[in-house]
């Protein structure tokens, strides 16, 4: 069986079990789940993450990627955080500059592990337009 939980507006996080009795002695938030605040953020800007029910003293490593697609233009190295004793987080991101705008995913890798929790973000003020002008002409040599 599956089910669906939604933690905030951001994460979605999958739940499978074996049977349904098994679902209901799992505490209904219990499932890792990372979140921004706010959920636009600006080139350069600055945002809140907030994980809960992560792996307790583990060194997760935060990623962004643009578009939130499974083929991303591009990805970026955003920062490394260890999480406390619960399992929580809270850091406030920088957001570098980045080729590309518009809808993205946030991964937060734990250590050694190729499995990641994942939420949704939009980056704005992307100032770099698609359409590149013609160079201006050399300077004129002086006779």
């Amino acid at each position: 069986m599956k089910k669906l939980l939604l933690a905030g507006a951001v994460a979605i996080t999958a739940i499978t079990s074996l049977s349904p009795s098994a679902t209901l002695t799992r505490a209904a938030g219990s499932a890792p789940t990372i979140s921004v605040n706010p959920f636009k953020v600006r080139i350069d800007g600055i945002t809140n993450l907030r994980g809960s029910h992560l792996q307790p003293n583990t060194l997760y490593i935060l990623l962004i990627a643009v578009p939130s697609s499974n083929k991303p233009k591009s990805a970026t190295f955003i920062s490394y955080v260890r999480t406390s004793r619960q399992g929580g987080v809270h850091l406030n991101i920088h957001v570098p500059a980045l080729t590309h705008c518009g809808p993205a995913m946030l991964y937060a890798y734990p250590q050694k592990s190729k499995v990641a929790i994942h939420t949704r973000l939009t980056l704005t003020g992307c100032k770099a337009s698609g359409n590149i002008g013609v160079p201006p002409a050399p300077p004129k040599k002086k006779p």
